[in-house]
Order: C-alpha cells, then structure tokens, then sequence
C-alpha cells in the first residue's frame, strides 16, 4: 500500500484487495451513496476497487483511501481520476466520505491537498469536480477549496439522467492550499533541487501517463 501524500490529519493511500471490506462500509451505505441512486452490491464494490488499483497502474492516479493518522482508520476516498467531459478527458477530484466522519473538515483537507498534488507534482494546470446538482455537501468542497460552477452536464446512470455541474480552478504555478505535509514524490523532487539535478524526462513522463483517459460511473 504506497502513501502518495500526508495532511495534518490525513494519509492518502493506495488501496488494495484486502481494503474490500473497509471499502464495503462506505460504498455499500444508501445514506453516502444518495448522488448514486443507492449503495452497491458486493459485485460493484468489488469492480470499483479494482477499477481504482487499474488506475494506479495505468494513470498514477486514481482515487485514494483516505485514511486517519490518528489510528489507522480508513474513512473514505479521495483522489484524482481521469473524467469524460464534452469530447475531451480533464482530471477530476472526488471524494467520498463514511457518514460518521462527515462534518469534521476532512473532504476539504483531502480535496486541497489533492489539489497541491495535482498543481505541483503533476503538473496540471486545470482542475475539476463534476458534481450531481442534489449533492450539496460535495458542491460546498469544491467551493470551498476555490472552485466555480461553470457548465451542466447531464450523466446517465442507473437508468435515470442526472444532472451534473461542472466545477473548476485554474492551478497556477504559485498555487498552494497548503493542503500536503508529506509527499513521496514531493520528497524526492526537493531532494532533485538541492543536488540542482532536474530530471525532465522523467517529469515529462509521470505527466503523460497521469492524462490517460478511462471512463468511470464513481
């Protein structure tokens, strides 16, 4: 399970199989899953957690459990995916949350720091958060880590045309939410400046492969 960025109170993580079952307590609650017309099944959990270690093989990103440094816990995702979005492919943060951690800051803790990672050590220069336009709560986040509603789209899923907005920022290179404590990669890309060895090839190719597309429903 490789860390990919710590906060104050935060380590985001890739998950594993053995996450399944964590994974279950919050993708299979009706009260979280609400924006995706109810919890999955076992069969989707499963898919979406596979989904999730494809993405980190193939993108080098992917949404991240979001785990407590407190104890260990992990109490929801967040991450960075690879989203559908009129004819073109744009990075996307989401997050998710079990219930009896809501309301305690950390969507926002997570979403900042996910957006110091993207700005930083990805390089991307414009973020997303597509968001059903019944979710408040994850219509709050992004607003509160400086993003604007500027389109609607409408998804279909389960059958039923959802109604989407389409919040966005522009990350510039003097960006910073002051989200990440620790990042493996940002560790080593200070180690890189105090020997003043910048290695572009491999900048250019951890860019690259973060923008393949894949089609996601979560």
């Amino acid at each position: 399970m490789r860390t990919i960025l710590e906060t104050r109170r935060l380590i985001l993580r890739e998950l594993c199989p053995n996450d399944f079952h964590e994974v279950c307590k919050l993708l299979q609650d009706n009260e979280v899953m609400y924006a995706y017309e109810g919890a999955f099944n076992g069969t989707e959990v499963r898919e979406w957690l596979d989904r999730q270690i494809k993405r980190y093989a193939e993108d080098k990103v992917g949404l991240w459990g979001a785990v407590l440094k407190e104890n260990g816990e992990l109490i929801g995702q967040c991450g960075i995916t690879m989203q559908p979005y009129r004819e073109q492919t744009v990075p996307e943060i989401g997050y998710l949350l079990r219930k009896n951690f809501w309301h305690n800051g950390y969507a926002t803790e997570a979403a900042r720091s996910c957006a110091d990672y993207a700005s930083h050590i990805l390089g991307i220069k414009h973020i997303y958060s597509i968001i059903r336009d019944n979710n408040l709560p994850s219509q709050g986040v992004a607003k509160r880590i400086g993003m604007t509603p500027g389109d609607t789209i409408v998804k279909h899923y389960r059958g039923i045309d959802m109604p989407h907005i389409v919040f966005s920022m522009t990350l510039g290179e003097l960006t910073n939410f002051g989200g990440i404590t620790r990042s493996i990669r940002c560790s080593e890309a200070n180690e890189t400046s105090r020997n003043k060895q910048l290695d572009e090839p491999k900048v250019s190719k951890v860019r690259d492969r973060a923008f393949l597309p894949e089609p996601q429903t979560l």
